[in-house]
């Protein structure tokens, strides 16, 4: 099926004056080691997506053969993480690729919201216990919950000029595209059958696109993510960054908006 989908958002924000006086100086201090505290998780973060993205690649540290791995370093150049960190990184999970050589995927619930949690661990039964125990103190329960879901290549682009819409629908759809998702501005989401996602990506790439990210991932089959209150998108945003902390985690897909 091909769809477009048109959302609409606004945002709103807001900038609190600065005091003058004595305490100016602190709080300049303050509101900087806040960004750099912030800077700090985001290139932690990166770094255990590429590890884990060579440990998911068998040790693959060519992006041209690992699509996980070219994703992560896309995006971690694009957040600006410096190069030693990310050789760093991908030294740590060529290093643990035979190490930690046990794919495991658990399904819970958190209320009727669905969660695919994917590990790489070089202790299953370790790794069991601590997913249960994250998700018992969110909350959540292990409990089967794939029929939510199916397993899709996603591609992610912005496009520069909008009206270049109808020439990328045609493009995705004649590299092996199923699904084409106008989202706000001029983002689009490009759904592929999950063998064809590299041969999409490349094809796209070839033709002068310039992709944001692309990943295997799990979306909701409806091809609609659930509406959720406010009190459940709190304790799903933590039980989620949580679980992500944890070493053995590599990705978590729900199919909530949040």
């Amino acid at each position: 099926m091909i769809s477009r989908i048109f959302r609409q958002t606004r945002s709103f924000s807001s900038t609190n004056a600065l005091p003058s006086g004595h305490n100016k100086w602190s709080k300049i201090r303050h509101h900087k080691g806040a960004a750099d505290k912030a800077r700090s998780k985001v290139f932690a973060k990166m770094a255990l997506d590429i590890s884990a993205a060579v440990k998911l690649g068998g040790g693959a540290t060519d992006p041209a053969l690992n699509a996980r791995l070219s994703n992560a370093l896309a995006k971690a150049r694009s957040l600006s993480v410096p190069k030693d960190n990310i050789e760093a990184a991908i030294k740590r999970g060529d290093a643990g690729a035979v190490d930690k050589g046990h794919s495991v995927t658990y399904e819970a619930l958190l209320a009727d919201v669905g969660l695919i949690i994917e590990c790489q661990t070089a202790n299953v039964t370790r790794c069991n216990h601590s997913v249960k125990t994250i998700l018992a103190k969110h909350g959540g329960r292990m409990a089967s919950c794939g029929y939510l879901f199916s397993r899709k290549g996603v591609i992610n682009l912005e496009l520069q000029d909008s009206a270049s819409f109808d020439t990328l629908f045609e493009d995705s759809i004649d590299a092996g595209g199923e699904d084409i998702i106008q989202k706000d501005h001029n983002l689009v989401e490009i759904i592929t059958d999950p063998s064809q996602l590299t041969r999409v990506a490349e094809s796209l790439i070839e033709k002068g696109y310039t992709l944001s990210s692309y990943d295997l991932a799990y979306i909701p089959v409806s091809g609609e993510r659930q509406e959720i209150d406010d009190e459940i998108r709190e304790t799903l945003t933590n039980l989620i960054d949580t679980l992500e902390e944890d070493s053995d985690a590599v990705d978590v897909h729900t199919n909530s908006t949040l």
